[in-house]
């Protein structure tokens, strides 16, 4: 499974989502009509429109009827894996692939050359082959269509966790602050009528930064990376039904702790300071992140990136 595939199944999701919201404020309609006699519903109204023609007593009529949508539905992919697993590449991937067929100008290239998620671009005529969707498209967004949110925002201040006591093993679940990451996502489901801030984090600082992250209100995507998004307890179990759909990155040990020593000695620490910490702190979350998989819609092997055999759940729900 390539990246494409994956967006196909995002843009599933998405007019999924759509028709889901939409067949409420149709069905009255439907109903109306069915009831009523067609030569009824044909004949006009002169008393109520007595300048109008009979074509434009019909136009009018179908005005009246047809459905407003201020906002279009939102959808939440959720990815989780270990520390290492390679969630972050995937999401960022996808943002950008997706905020690339909608035409978006901040949308970046696809993954380098050779990554499991790098597959060669469709063949013309393809319908992931579009430079953009024309004017009016659902895909046509005036900011991101797609927006990336880790849930590394959600870690608590260094001096938090040093009044606490957990410096010594930030990353954990009980560094997070859970309960605010479950009040944002509800918030950007029920607050669609203005841009929704998010915080991000700050690797070179080791900090995170409140409103770093802008949702604007016409996003319809919404990719969120984190270890703890299946976990079976309040409150990461309260978010899981706010998502279309979650995924699972896994990744074998010992590319999860080669890439962790890459990543702790980039910012910092020693190699042997980077293997404690891979080992002793990733490591013990790992164990509690790992069994999360088998909640998941759709587990990905990081290192092929293909689906695990009999994990991917169908979208015909």
């Amino acid at each position: 499974m390539h990246l494409d595939d994956l967006v196909r199944r995002a843009l599933v999701l998405m007019y999924r989502e759509q028709e889901r919201r939409r067949e409420p404020e149709r069905r009255p309609e439907q109903e109306r009509l069915q009831s009523e006699p067609e030569q009824e519903r044909l004949q006009p109204d002169p008393e109520q429109h007595p300048l109008q023609s009979e074509p434009e007593q019909h136009r009018t009529t179908a005005m009246a009827h047809e459905p407003v949508h201020p906002r279009e539905p939102l959808v939440i992919v959720a990815i989780a894996g270990s520390p290492g697993s390679g969630k972050t590449t995937l999401a960022k991937a996808l943002v950008d692939r997706v905020n690339a067929l909608a035409g978006h100008p901040l949308a970046a290239a696809s993954p380098p050359a050779g990554h499991p998620l790098a597959a060669a671009s469709p063949p013309a005529g393809h319908p992931l082959a579009a430079a953009g969707p024309p004017a009016g498209h659902p895909l046509a967004a005036a900011g991101p269509l797609a927006v990336h949110l880790p849930m590394d925002g959600f870690h608590l201040a260094n001096a938090t966790l040093d009044a606490l006591a957990r410096h010594d093993r930030k990353g954990a679940i009980d560094t997070f602050d859970g309960w605010g990451y479950l009040a944002l996502v509800r918030r950007l489901h029920t607050e669609r009528d203005h841009t929704v801030y998010a915080p991000g984090f700050d690797r070179t600082i080791d900090e995170p930064v409140a409103g770093a992250i802008a949702v604007p209100s016409d996003a319809r995507l919404i990719v969120i990376e984190g270890n703890y998004l299946l976990v079976g307890e309040p409150p990461w179990s309260l978010a899981r039904p706010l998502y279309a759909e979650s995924w699972f990155v896994a990744t074998p040990a010992d590319e999860r702790t080669r890439r962790l020593i890459a990543r702790h000695t980039r910012f910092g620490r020693t190699k042997a300071e980077a293997l404690l910490w891979a080992e002793a702190v990733d490591g013990t979350n790992a164990a509690l992140i790992e069994p999360t998989a088998s909640r998941a819609d759709l587990i990905l092997d990081a290192v092929t990136g293909m689906p695990t055999p009999g994990t991917s759940r169908s979208l015909e729900r």
